[in-house]
């Protein structure tokens, strides 16, 4: 019989005695879980090339000159065994416990083979020196679930937001699932639809709330194995720190090969804007030289012009003289003339004022309406003026009644009021001496 059954059997033999506790066999680690010659995974589906591939690259063991063939064997209640094929194609349980503990008590310093054919980086070397440090930490160990959870469990799981399936195969053991046959379960960490035996054990999800939950064997497993979650851990603590110091190394040099490039550019463009600048005040130096050169061409056509121009208002200058005095002798002349007419015009016009003035004296009986209106326009004018006259002469007559009549009437009153005010001055004064001759008296006394 193979190992493989014997390990089977006393599976089932153990039942629910490992709910509390579980043990890890020697050398199970989660490295050893997944070697590349075990067709199944951790789900029970069968394995890609690529997984493989990518397994052996980190697990320095697999890769090992001594052992020739590996086969492995993954239950969740108990661990992982592992078992190496010997040339005689038997199976043998790896049993020797004191060269495995003298593995772990050593210190690394074995050589790893190589991985690959291209050149070795850091992040190979990473990789490697992990793996190997994972491999020789392999002992056996019992372990409790709440000494484990204790680091693990986040401060609040919420269990309203995981997804409950509903689905008629249990999704571990692939059995029918009903009201007659097996019920139904479901885990309140992933939400798996589950049997009665594959969610067995119950745990506490989070810190804040202490009751424990129904959980699926394979969440069980994978959260009360310690050796599983360092695993996880390591791993990405090696992942990031490799892929931060590539990073660094790469904004490195992009940082030198910026800083180069900035220079060459600065440099460049340094050059360009001297020549740029060079350029234009050759331009401006030939523009201002074209300016005045044109300036030069201007003002020597100008004056020719204008020494033409002198030449010929030098000759018409006396005669412009000429004709000024002669147009100013004709209107001083023109000017006396118009006096002499206009005088003229005044005293005809007055003349025939009177005359007219005359005539109507004589013609009384004739009336005004029938005289033409030449004449009655010049009898009008003079009435007019005459009334007027008379209106003026009445009024400075009255203005100077007036002032005849009124000036007595202001001097009698200005005459009083100087009195009055004479009387007032003098009363103060007669007070004021009276108060002095007072206080004389009383000082005496």
């Amino acid at each position: 019989m193979d190992y493989t059954d014997q390990g089977n059997k006393k599976i089932k033999n153990q039942g629910n005695n490992q709910s509390q506790s579980m043990q890890v066999s020697k050398g199970s680690s989660f490295m050893d879980n997944v070697g590349t010659n075990s067709k199944l995974g951790l789900l029970g589906r069968k394995r890609m090339s690529k997984e493989v591939e990518e397994i052996s690259r980190f697990n320095p063991v697999l890769n090992s000159p001594k052992e020739k063939s590996v086969k492995l064997q993954f239950n969740p209640l108990i661990g992982i065994q592992k078992f190496i094929k010997s040339p005689t194609n038997k199976e043998q349980p790896a049993d020797n416990l004191l060269d495995d503990i003298k593995l772990v008590e050593s210190e690394y310093d074995f050589q790893i083979p190589k991985q690959s054919k291209r050149p070795s980086s850091q992040q190979s070397n990473n990789s490697m020196k992990f793996a190997s440090h994972i491999a020789k930490r392999q002992q056996v160990i019992e372990l409790s679930c709440d000494d484990l959870l204790a680091d693990q469990l986040p401060d609040n799981f919420d269990i309203d937001q995981v997804q409950k399936k509903k689905d008629d195969y249990c999704s571990l053991c692939t059995k029918a699932l009903g009201f007659l046959k097996k019920p139904r379960h479901n885990c309140y960490n992933c939400g798996a639809c589950v049997c009665d035996k594959c969610s067995n054990q119950k745990i506490q999800l989070s810190k804040r709330d202490p009751t424990k939950y129904r959980v699926c064997n394979y969440c069980y497993t994978i959260k009360t194995n310690r050796q599983i979650i360092l695993f996880y851990k390591e791993m990405d603590n090696a992942k990031k720190q490799s892929i931060q110091d590539l990073q660094n190394r790469k904004l490195m040099y992009k940082e030198m090969l910026l800083n180069d490039e900035k220079e060459i550019r600065n440099l460049k463009r340094a050059l360009e804007e001297q020549e740029i600048e060079q350029q234009d005040q050759l331009e401006k130096l030939a523009d201002q030289l074209n300016n005045l050169n044109n300036e030069l061409k201007r003002n020597k056509d100008q004056n020719r012009q204008w020494e033409a121009m002198l030449g010929e208002e030098e000759q018409n200058a006396g005669k412009k003289q000429q004709e000024i005095t002669t147009l100013e002798q004709t209107k001083r002349e023109l000017e006396k003339e118009l006096l002499r007419v206009e005088t003229k015009i005044k005293q005809i016009t007055e003349e025939v004022n009177q005359f007219v003035y005359q005539l109507m004296k004589l013609d009384k009986s004739q009336k005004v309406q029938d005289q033409p209106k030449e004449i009655q326009r010049i009898t009008f004018k003079y009435q007019d003026e005459k009334n007027n006259k008379e209106r003026e002469n009445k009024t400075k007559l009255k203005q100077q009644f007036l002032t005849q009549q009124v000036n007595p009437i202001i001097e009698v009153s200005a005459e009083q009021d100087n009195t009055y005010l004479d009387s007032i001055d003098a009363r103060r004064n007669n007070s004021q001496n009276f108060e002095q001759i007072r206080n004389k008296d009383r000082k005496k006394k």
